[in-house]
């Protein structure tokens, strides 16, 4: 058959179409396979990033914000973010520290072996007591306080990064002290002594009815009533001050149990209590109505006065004046505490004992808690027996140490510190020297002692030190910060978030 023949039978038959029904099949079945290519690449993608998103290791090394070219994931932000809960409190906080960490560098500053305990200190706390602290595991703990995203290992990091930025305030406060003379210190503290004196005194206040009393409105009421004149209420005052006068402090209490109305007796109003005022701060007291006269600087112990006010009349007693002219003695102690729990069965309830078996296990608790202090003691003398390795048995043994966590068992004792006796009588005793150590018992345990030294400064200097030295670092720091660069990647959003889910 010709060519030209065979072409006219293909386009008879519709062969010369082009149609291939197994070639179209072919695409077809290609088209199908690469879509499902296609969706499985998708799904792998958004399982990769749901795995991502749930792994702790992306969010320990995604960087969210960066400051002075420093880089800090969403884990380290997290840590910054705990108890601000601001985005922008946390930004702050890490440039603070940043700024604070990086002049440490700069001095050549590196952790001391007091900071790396103390980090350590608080790491073993959580990784090996957070059950006492509410937690079923230490990952619960941190996640409670930091989020998920943060594990032991950030927290170390980010607490010895903080704690050498620390060092470089503690030197900053230092050189400012040392700059600091006697005479700039006094100056200070006369101009902030509202701040800091300490008013000590008795006051009994007498209302009195003002003006005409309308008994029409109400006279079954009123009628009543106990109504105070000024005059009498000036008249119960003069007796009260003229008792104060003759027999003291006692004769001012004496003279205000005269003058308590029968509404004051039957209300149990205790005269010595309800009158006095210990130790209130000087600024608080200069306002009142009796203000003047008891901030007067000529004012002395035993002072009496009556001051007439727009509706009481005051009967006064002045006490003291605490205006910090005195030395401290810093101590430092290890409190070995007495065990309650030997009153109390295995299941925490308490045990019905009687007075003898209550009186012997007193005793036991005693005698273990002094042995204990005796073995402390003994272990601190076998080693360096320094003042460091005395902080060190601190905050390894003692039952109070969570009050004195910047500065380990230390106390700055005075005549007034308001310590129990035998504390305060050991540390004031003429005789103490650097470094005395002695075992003091007090109602609450045992008292590893150390005896620090006298304070170089009268403590109103000290004071003024101290916020002298606050106000140069605060200064110093607003200025500073402004100069640190940061900014905030796409990741910055995950911050503050223990669930993911929680972003949205």
């Amino acid at each position: 058959m010709s060519k030209s023949k065979d072409k006219q039978r293909r386009k008879n038959t519709g062969l010369d179409t082009g149609y291939n029904p197994d070639a179209e099949a072919e695409q077809a079945r290609r088209k199908q396979t690469k879509k499902a290519v296609i969706v499985l690449a998708l799904f792998a993608v958004v399982g990769i990033l749901v795995l991502a998103l749930n792994s702790n290791l992306f969010y320990r090394t995604v960087t969210a914000v960066e400051v002075d070219n420093q880089r800090f994931s969403v884990a380290d932000m997290n840590f910054y973010y705990a108890g601000i809960f601001d985005f922008d409190g946390a930004v702050q906080a890490v440039r603070r520290s940043t700024l604070l960490h990086n002049r440490a560098v700069e001095e050549g500053l590196t952790l001391d072996q007091e900071a790396r305990d103390g980090v350590e200190d608080f790491i073993s706390m959580v990784r090996d007591e957070y059950e006492s602290l509410g937690a079923r595991s230490a990952r619960e703990l941190i996640a409670a306080h930091y989020s998920s995203r943060v594990n032991l290992r950030v927290l170390r990091e980010r607490m010895e990064f903080d704690a050498l930025g620390r060092m470089y305030q503690d030197l900053f406060f230092e050189r400012q002290h040392d700059s600091f003379t006697e005479d700039m210190l006094e100056a200070f503290y006369e101009e902030h002594r509202d701040n800091y004196d300490r008013l000590s005194f008795r006051v009994y206040e007498i209302p009195f009815m003002l003006g005409e009393i309308d008994f029409t409105t109400d006279e079954a009421g009123l009628a009543d009533m106990p109504i105070t004149t000024l005059a009498e209420a000036q008249a119960a005052a003069d007796i009260i001050a003229a008792t104060a006068e003759e027999l003291g402090e006692e004769g001012f209490i004496l003279g205000v149990m005269e003058a308590m109305s029968e509404q004051d007796l039957e209300d149990g109003m205790d005269a010595d209590f309800n009158t006095l005022q210990r130790n209130t701060p000087r600024g608080t007291v200069v306002h009142m109505e009796f203000g003047q006269w008891l901030t007067d600087d000529s004012r002395e112990p035993g002072d009496v006065t009556v001051i007439a006010g727009e509706a009481s009349v005051f009967a006064l007693y002045f006490i003291d004046l605490d205006d910090n002219r005195y030395h401290t003695y810093n101590v430092r102690h290890i409190l070995i505490g007495l065990d309650q729990g030997v009153f109390f069965d295995d299941n925490g309830e308490p045990l019905t004992l009687s007075d003898e078996e209550i009186d012997n296990l007193e005793a036991q608790q005693r005698a273990d808690a002094l042995a204990q202090a005796e073995d402390v003691l003994a272990q601190w003398r076998a080693g360096e027996a320094t003042e460091e390795s005395f902080i060190a048995l601190v905050r390894e043994y003692s039952a109070d140490n969570w009050q004195q966590n910047e500065s380990p068992g230390l106390f700055e004792v005075h005549e007034d510190s308001g310590l129990v006796d035998e504390f305060e009588g050991w540390a004031l005793d003429p005789a103490r020297s650097p470094g005395d150590v002695e075992i003091v018992e007090t109602q609450f345990g045992y008292h590893i002692m150390y005896f620090v030294e006298e304070s170089p400064l009268e403590r109103r200097h000290t004071l003024a030190q101290r916020d002298m030295a606050n106000e140069a670092f605060q200064t110093w720091l607003e200025e500073a910060i402004e100069t640190t660069t940061w900014n905030a990647t796409f990741f910055s959003r995950l911050v503050g978030f223990a669930d993911p889910n929680q972003m949205w």
